[in-house]
């Protein structure tokens, strides 16, 4: 309010006050201090019309020195503009570039005014008349009305506050505050002023738009101030028509009139309506499809005031759309507009118009569905033709593709074309009826992520050619990527690429296959295509190569060790080729690792062992590699294996052969062929530990070469014992029986020496598994003939000798044993027997050593002489090999199977569990073969294990072939009678035994079997 002091409620008060603040003006430069608008008309009662129908504002406006500018918010296409007056100087009219505003140059008072006079549209509503139109929104704004007695009212439906009559003059004074807006209207059929009702509606419109057609339902919140209403009248443009309304209710009749300038909508009440209610329309746009440019529907009632305008629009998701709003409109959001029309549906879009000549509008098109495209092109390059797998990440939303086209290089032929989502294949044909393009076409539109592989060839030359491009037409390409690869036989280069391409050369074989390598791969991440020139060529290769072939003992393994160095000349080498003996296969060692195949080859007995560098070696450049091997002992015992570098220059080509002169403490003798011995060489990939010392060093032939394993000679002149063992039974009739068992390495000789105590009568004497004659050199010392002079035996010795004693009581005699002439044994395993009642009551220098640590130590050498025996096995025929490595397998598990009711502390259990995983270990190492049973083959046992004998038992380990015992002899003449008679026979059958058997035969030890038989 303004003027005098209006008292009001104190929350009416606060709402003004708070619109008001929102509204202050926002410029800081000038600012309008008081507004006047005057309304001086005079009324034609004959025309009933007013008539000098003019309008004047009058502004005083305060301004900054600063202040080039002021617009004041009046707009052309609502007054005609008659006259501006600056201080009542006229000055030019000026209208901004779209006629919303006047604009007023600078001036140079600091306080003026402005008087505008100006002619309204006047617009006819049916009875009424009125007239609308924009005006700086200032607080203090006033109308003064003036209009004589006999006119119609003026309605002012913008006044914020009181309006006042003065009865006697005619004027009214309107005090409009912020409204920003001359809203006025008056009837023109009326009797008197108390009988026009004056009507204000806020409308609400819902476009459906669907690409072929657009319907509108219309909401209007209808307010009758003053009155009431029978009809309703709305101007309509000619392509609106109406669908009628199942439930009538409110309505009584719809009526439209049309004539030639306008269409005229009368809607009938069932009753005539005061106050408020709502009236529901609906429409269509006739021969209107929703594609294009869709404007305001042409719907205007035809009331005293229009308050607010909502709109909303549902779109078809088979239509892209774009909404242009103006100044006058604003954007609302869906849930606005829904919550204000009532329901939960949410329309597409809404927003709110100001004015009823609203310049917004909605374009709309069939929805193009957007595809987007990251691709992958892998393309092989060969001699003849450029292989070609493309394959396009293709993601479609706002709406499916049903083809595509794509773009492909002059001369493509198509080899496959598949379209997978999901993991599963679509149904799709394709037509490629162009010299570069290809149509895909689908059963159903395709949504979402999904790929297009696409196989095919391009023909290749030397000529520089364009890198084969395929793109699809009609989508966003978010990414390219090439990857090149090419056949060992060419070579290729890439120049002139697009901008926004990365180059990078290749490092890995690439994924089409063995044998195709990644020369190249491009990138391209800026929505642009690949582009580029290809050139190929033939690769020329040329390298030279060294190598070194070693040799290497590595715990019960044999390993050999090749390492090569290729110096390439001219072209690029991607695979080196490698000629190996065709028992290999690819569980190699290789350094640095390579993909490897093997392949056949035209040679016998050998295959092409291929390997793939992790990089191509380029011309004046070097690589080196190694390929080491655990070797498996075959037929002829250990070889060397010979590979041969293919492909390589052979002028220049240097290739060396590493031995080892030495196993552990033994010396190894070669024998080789095509092998030169040299002592000085040159050679990087020779090892630094080699030297000749170590090593023998041979310079290989260029032809085939061999080197094998002759044999292996002991370190030391004198033969070795690794295992003895004697048993002794002990009668007071029969005497003394026993058997010594030794385990003799030769050391390069063909005899032993054998010594045996003074009056003991040797009984019979075999090494290995053969009865042998030695020779007799004195009463005491024989010499026994070796199988073989470097490969371990086992040597038995069976003996007899007298007793002298006494029938009864306790005798101490000293024992002296078989032994093998100048070999010291440093310990042997004793075990006595005696028989009958008689009792063994001491033995005497026995060490401290425990039988089951020596028992161990047994199967230690045992390991160490099968080993032995495989390492020096050369030359020896399967069977032969066989048997031996046989006959050792087999006493080792007689001694493991014996020990079986040993108590084992935990040092010892470890002990034991060693010495087996080492004895699979080496089984694993030589030819197969099943171990013959254990009962049809010579095998020691000792006395220790046999729970037959029916006297006392006792075994001890000793630190010489002497022993003291002390045994009480007790049994009857008639039992002595009957063991001498027993023992005579036994003897007499063993000898007849060891005579029939040959050395294909297997002896039976008499000795082992007879104190069962006691």
């Amino acid at each position: 309010p303004a003027g005098k002091y209006v008292y009001l409620p104190e929350a009416f008060y606060r709402t003004i006050h708070q619109r008001t603040a929102a509204q202050q003006t926002a410029q800081s430069d000038w600012m309008i201090t008081k507004t006047e608008y005057e309304v001086d008309w005079n009324w034609d009662a004959n025309l009933r019309q007013f008539f000098d129908q003019q309008l004047k504002l009058n502004f005083t406006i305060v301004s900054a020195e600063s202040t080039e500018q002021i617009q004041l918010p009046i707009r052309a296409d609502q007054v005609r503009i008659e006259e501006v007056r600056i201080n009542d100087e006229v000055v030019l009219l000026q209208w901004n570039a779209r006629g919303t505003a006047i604009i007023l140059e600078a001036i140079e008072a600091s306080v003026f005014d402005v008087a505008i006079t100006a002619t309204p549209t006047i617009t006819s509503l049916g009875q009424l008349m009125g007239l609308k139109c924009e005006v700086p929104a200032v607080p203090d704004s006033v109308l003064r009305i003036n209009h004589p007695q006999d006119s119609p009212e003026i309605e002012v439906a913008s006044a914020l506050g009181m309006i006042s009559r003065d009865e006697a003059t005619g004027e009214s004074v309107v005090q409009l505050g912020t409204a920003g807006v001359l809203d006025l209207s008056w009837a023109t059929g009326f009797e008197s002023s108390n009988t026009a009702a004056v009507v204000t509606v806020d409308e609400y419109y819902w476009l459906d738009v669907d690409p072929h057609s657009v319907t509108v339902d219309a909401r209007y919140e209808v307010e009758v101030v003053r009155g009431q209403v029978r009809y309703l009248e709305f101007l309509l443009d000619h392509d609106v028509r109406t669908i009628p309304i199942q439930e009538a209710g409110l309505i009584e009749d719809i009526e439209i009139i049309r004539d030639a300038d306008s269409s005229r909508l009368y809607v009938t009440l069932s009753t005539p309506q005061s106050g408020r209610f709502n009236l529901d329309l609906k429409f269509y746009l006739h021969e209107q499809t929703g594609t294009g440019t869709v404007r305001k529907p042409g719907i205007t009632p035809v009331v005293s005031r229009i308050g607010s305008r909502w709109l909303g629009a549902t779109i078809s998701n088979r239509l892209q759309w774009l909404l242009e709003l103006s100044e006058s409109e604003t954007r609302v959001t869906p849930k606005t507009f829904a919550d204000t029309w009532g329901g939960e549906t949410l329309p597409t879009l809404a927003f709110t118009s100001s004015t009823a000549d609203s310049p917004w509008q909605l374009k709309t098109s069939y929805q193009v569905p957007q595809t987007h495209v990251t691709q992958l092109t892998t393309m092989l390059v060969q001699k003849e033709a450029i292989s070609v797998e493309y394959e396009a990440t293709v993601n479609t939303f706002r709406g499916g593709s049903l083809q595509y086209q794509l773009k492909t290089p002059p001369e493509f032929s198509v080899e496959s074309l598949s379209v997978i989502q999901d993991g599963a294949p679509m149904s799709v044909e394709y037509v490629d009826n162009s010299q570069s393009a290809v149509h895909v076409f689908l059963d159903r539109p395709v949504v979402g992520e999904h790929k297009i592989v696409m196989r095919g060839r391009v023909p290749s030359g030397l000529e520089p050619q364009r890198i084969p491009n395929i793109q699809i037409e009609d989508t966003s390409l978010l990414s390219d990527r090439v990857l090149l690869q090419r056949r060992a036989t060419v070579t290729a280069s890439v120049s002139n690429l697009s901008e926004g391409s990365v180059y990078r050369g290749g490092t890995q074989q690439g994924s089409a296959g063995f044998g195709a390598y990644v020369m190249a791969e491009i990138t391209n991440d800026t929505g642009d295509p690949i582009t580029g020139s290809l050139s190929i060529a033939s690769n020329q290769l040329a390298f030279r190569s060294a190598q070194v072939t070693e040799l290497i003992r590595d715990d019960t393994n044999w390993l050999s060790k090749t390492s090569f160095s290729v110096d390439v000349v001219d072209g690029v080498l991607d695979v080196i080729r490698l000629r190996v003996p065709d028992d290999w296969d690819t569980q190699l060692e290789i350094q640095p690792p390579m993909q490897t195949r093997l392949q056949s080859s035209l040679e016998q007995g050998r295959v092409d062992l291929l390997l793939i560098p992790t990089k191509p070696v380029t011309s004046d450049s070097s690589f080196e590699f190694s390929i080491q091997r655990r070797l498996v002992v075959p037929e002829g015992g250990v070889r060397v294996p010979r590979l041969e570098m293919l492909d390589a220059q052979q002028n220049g080509m240097q290739s060396y052969v590493a031995l080892p002169r030495n196993l552990e403490d033994r010396r190894i003798q070669w024998q080789v062929s095509q092998l030169q011995p040299i002592q000085q060489w040159t050679s990087p990939l020779m090892d630094s530990a080699i030297s000749n010392q170590s090593h023998e060093v041979f310079l290989a032939s260029p032809v085939a070469w061999d080197a094998h394993i002759f044999n292996v000679e002991d370190a030391e002149s004198d033969p070795n014992i690794r295992i003895s063992n004697h048993s002794i039974l002990l009668d007071p009739n029969s005497g003394i029986q026993g058997s010594a068992w030794f385990v003799v390495e030769p050391a390069n000789h063909t005899e032993v020496g054998l010594s045996l105590p003074q009056g003991t009568n040797l009984v019979s004497v075999l090494v290995g598994n053969i009865s042998v004659e030695p020779e007799k050199i004195s009463a005491t010392e024989y010499k026994i003939d070796l199988l073989t002079p470097y490969s371990p035996q086992l040597v038995r010795v069976i003996f007899h000798r007298t007793l002298q004693i006494d029938n009864r009581g306790i005798s101490t005699m000293v024992l002296d044993l078989p032994r093998i002439a100048n070999v010291s044994v440093t310990t042997s395993l004793l075990s006595i027997a005696v028989t009958g009642d008689s009792r063994l009551l001491s033995v005497e220098g026995a060490d401290s050593r425990t039988v089951e640590d020596y028992h161990l130590s047994q199967l230690e050498s045992l390991n160490d002489v099968l080993e032995t025996t495989i390492d020096v096995a050369t030359g020896h025929s399967s069977v032969s090999l066989q048997r031996e490595v046989q006959n050792w397998m087999q006493q080792f598990a007689a001694i493991k199977d014996g020990m079986a009711h040993l108590v084992l502390d935990d040092e010892s259990r470890g002990r034991f569990q060693e010495v087996g995983a080492r004895h699979d270990q080496l089984k694993t190492s030589v030819i197969s073969g099943e171990v013959s049973d254990i009962a049809d083959s010579l095998v020691y046992q000792d006395w220790v294990w046999t729970n037959h004998v029916s006297g006392t038992l006792q075994t001890a380990v000793l630190e010489a072939p002497q022993v003291t015992v002390k045994i009480e002899f007790a049994h009857s003449s008639e039992q002595s009678i009957w063991m001498t008679l027993f023992m005579l026979s036994m003897v007499a059958i063993t000898v007849f035994a060891i005579q029939a058997v040959s050395s294909h035969v297997l002896t039976i030890e008499w000795l082992q079997y007879s104190p069962r038989m006691l």
